[in-house]
């Protein structure tokens, strides 16, 4: 992933800390676990199937990046209801 998505992705979290009023370690652990579905090799297990399923890197990240943004998103807004700041 490069340093302008990453980038993109960390101004994203922050953008939505600021409009739903939590702090910054929820938004942070969002940023820091994106790669582990957007890539094959973030996990061994997925190393595992990429070959054999005959998988693609690209079919990784079209479901890997909107699941990462869904997720970002939920636990942004349950965080603070979960662990009150």
């Amino acid at each position: 992933m490069s340093l302008d998505a990453w980038l993109t992705l960390a101004l994203l979290g922050a953008t939505l800390v600021l409009l739903v009023g939590t702090s910054l370690p929820p938004a942070a652990g969002c940023t820091g676990m994106v790669g582990a579905t957007i890539t094959p090799a973030a996990y061994q297990t997925n190393l595992m199937v990429y070959e054999d399923g005959g998988y693609t890197t690209l079919d990784f990240v079209k479901l890997g990046v909107p699941l990462t943004v869904i997720v970002g998103i939920v636990t942004i807004i349950l965080a603070p209801i979960a662990f009150p700041f």
